[in-house]
């Protein structure tokens, strides 16, 4: 006989350390936070992958066909080119654990669990880390290696799974109550391209802070996506509201479908919004324009006449 001790994480079937499952399409985790991709161009690679996010510009994308059938997940495709890097090239996606990019408290959870796929394997790694504020050194994050897997497969792993590389000369405990993000970061041979899908993912045992996006008070109206033009003497005043947190691109438009002026172009949290322009600095005569609203919700158009 021999004795056979087993470590064992298990998901909230519940839901409540779901991070995010990706149905809404929003770029955004259940947080509030970003989705974000990145290659390896600040250290002079050439490395591409696809979607590129562009934080307070462009989010994260989801793509149809999610895990279990559902409606969407995490997709990049990537091609590995070392270029001017000293080391093997690399790319990855990965979430903030908060909106601000600051660091999350999760030591209350005991892993991370998540549905993956993707063509690596062959000359090129997928390493989940693990970011911590407690590892200073460069390169020497926590991370685990995943096997490579043609068709969906759903993943636990406890966090004394991951490990820090071999190399590193500044060892330190995973401290898991200063973690910004989560990534998973592909690296191997120039040329070596490939896809990574991500669904599904859970911090197991833990609370996730959900930013109510939504209000849920019932003696409140839910909060809907609208758009209200107020055109008084040289002054245009354009208010809107948004259900969630996101990328939201203002701009005027004449009859024809030229573009004016773009009015306002970021980040916007939910709520309500007003931009107000003097309309005495842009050149426009008296006429109808188009004001167009657009958000990762949709686009909304109203139209303003304006007297010069």
């Amino acid at each position: 006989s021999y004795d056979m001790i087993i470590n064992a994480a298990f998901k909230d079937k519940s839901g409540g350390d779901l991070v995010d499952d990706c149905e809404d399409g929003d770029g955004l985790t259940r947080m509030g936070s970003d989705w974000f991709t990145y290659n390896d161009s600040k250290d002079t690679g050439k490395s591409t992958i696809t979607p590129l996010t562009e934080r307070g510009v462009k989010l994260l994308t989801m793509t149809s066909g999610g895990f279990n059938s559902s409606k969407y997940a995490v997709k990049i495709e990537y091609k590995l080119d070392k270029g001017g890097f000293a080391y093997n090239p690399f790319v990855g996606v990965g979430f903030e654990m908060k909106k601000d990019q600051t660091s999350l408290d999760i030591s209350k959870s005991t892993g991370l669990s998540f549905a993956y796929k993707g063509t690596f394997g062959t000359g090129d790694t997928c390493a989940i880390k693990c970011e911590s504020d407690a590892v200073t050194q460069l390169g020497a994050s926590y991370s685990y290696t995943l096997a490579p897997s043609a068709s969906w497969k759903e993943i636990s792993i406890s966090w004394s799974e991951f490990l820090q590389p071999k190399w590193v000369t500044d060892k330190v405990d995973l401290d898991l109550k200063c973690v910004p993000k989560i990534q998973w970061q592909i690296q191997g041979a120039t040329n070596k391209s490939g896809e990574l899908w991500i669904d599904d993912v859970h911090l197991i045992d833990f609370d996730v802070p959900v930013k109510n996006l939504i209000p849920n008070n019932h003696s409140t109206p839910p909060l809907h996506l609208s758009l209200k033009c107020t055109h008084t003497s040289d002054k245009l005043t354009v208010s809107f509201a948004t259900i969630q947190h996101g990328p939201v691109l203002l701009s005027l438009y004449d009859l024809t479908g030229r573009l004016v002026k773009t009015l306002t172009k970021g980040y916007c949290d939910a709520g309500g919004h007003a931009v107000r322009i003097d309309t005495r600095d842009m050149p426009l005569s008296s006429s109808s324009y188009l004001v167009s609203l657009k958000t990762t919700e949709g686009t909304f158009t109203r139209q303003v006449v304006l007297n010069r």
